[in-house]
């Protein structure tokens, strides 16, 4: 079997935004589910925020819950 490659960085400038989060989130999960199962939830939650890619770590501090602490 090939190497798993991780998802593309999310293109935060899409013209459907929506269909493009849709489509990277089913491919992070797969990647995920295939690659980390064994880890814990706050290490994929750190390779999501990895994978996003800098502007969407950057749209994430804008729309995180008050309260919370950056992953």
């Amino acid at each position: 079997m090939e190497q798993l490659r991780p998802p593309r960085q999310m293109n935060i400038d899409a013209q459907n935004l929506s269909m493009e989060w849709r489509q990277w989130k089913e491919e992070f999960l797969l990647y995920i589910d295939l690659s980390m199962a064994e880890k814990d939830n706050k290490t994929k939650v750190k390779m999501l925020m990895y994978l996003v890619g800098p502007q969407g770590r950057e749209l994430y501090q804008t729309i995180k819950p008050e309260g919370t602490r950056g992953a």
